[in-house]
């Protein structure tokens, strides 16, 4: 909220001093303060209204930056297709510049959206060489978003142990530089690794330590997996009370700040616990609404995956 008031208040002696550069990087930085607070309608209006004025000055790396926020903008409300026509956008820019971290950054947020629509070979490849940059740079923060980044990508193809590897890396180097938010991440998913190689209770302090950092930093995006993480644990041990509740935290969340990603894993896990208390009513509705959500933010491999869950009712 602090912050808040700040960028408010120096967007008001923007205008009164006619001074339009300032108040279009006043503008950008309240967007993403309303990004961080789930705000997405709020960010994307900042956003737009930092880029028009950018624009209008001719500030092509200003209009990079704009690009790059109304991409992760798009990105966590599920809108696939316009993230990457921003990222590509901040790529043509960027390289136009010659500045190689934001060249690395916009390859990252690329590498993401093609793991997110599946195509992990793509994403791989994305990530592998903005890695060779960020050695090249000495970049520490970028180097373990690169590795956390190729974690997940090893996660799903089933490499659990060069997946641990990956995010072991990334979490070391996020400790060393007192970078909160991705020791915060990294501790997630290496709890997601440790649950699938058998270590629940192990799994379940990873997310909870997760949990605690996002909480103090107020990521609402990361409590919402955090949540859905220890949903699983519960359903692991079978109390599924416990995971229901879990799964619910996250959504009303994923709801508040318009992650509809978020939203469609919530609606297939509470369609889990259904199917496992024997209410297969209540399971293929919200199987349906995740199918449906999928389907809108482009995700083919989790439609074919749930809508086979929706064939197992069927066929009993």
């Amino acid at each position: 909220m602090q912050s808040e008031v700040m960028f408010k208040r120096v967007i008001e002696i923007a205008q009164n001093i006619k001074d339009e550069k300032w108040k279009s990087i006043a503008l950008g930085n309240l967007g993403l303060v309303y990004n961080t607070q789930g705000k997405l309608d709020k960010a994307e209006e900042m956003h737009l209204k930092s880029l028009e004025i950018k624009e209008r000055l001719g500030l092509q790396e200003g209009m990079a930056n704009s690009y790059g926020n109304l991409g992760i903008v798009y990105k966590t409300r599920g809108e696939l297709d316009k993230a990457e026509e921003m990222y590509y956008k901040v790529l043509e820019i960027e390289e136009k510049l010659g500045r190689q971290e934001s060249i690395a950054n916009a390859y990252g947020n690329l590498g993401v959206i093609y793991n997110t629509r599946g195509d992990m070979d793509k994403a791989e490849k994305m990530f592998k060489k903005i890695e060779k940059m960020h050695e090249e740079l000495g970049n520490q923060e970028g180097l373990a978003t690169d590795y956390g980044n190729l974690g997940l990508i090893y996660d799903k193809k089933g490499d659990l142990d060069k997946a641990q590897e990956m995010h072991k890396k990334a979490l070391e180097i996020d400790k060393k530089i007192g970078h909160l938010e991705g020791v915060a991440r990294h501790s997630s998913n290496l709890g997601v690794i440790y649950q699938k190689l058998g270590g629940v209770d192990k799994a379940e302090d990873m997310h909870n330590k997760s949990l605690e950092i996002n909480k103090k930093l107020g990521r609402l995006e990361g409590m919402a997996i955090n949540y859905c993480n220890l949903g699983l644990i519960y359903m692991d041990k079978g109390d599924l009370d416990k995971a229901e509740e879990m799964y619910i935290k996250a959504l009303e969340i994923d709801q508040k700040i318009g992650r509809l990603e978020g939203q469609a894993i919530q609606y297939a896990n509470l369609g889990s616990v259904y199917r496992q208390r024997g209410d297969n009513k209540k399971a293929r509705q919200y199987w349906e609404k995740a199918v449906e959500l999928y389907k809108r933010i482009g995700m083919p491999h989790e439609v074919e995956k749930v809508e086979g869950w929706i064939e197992g009712i069927d066929t009993e």
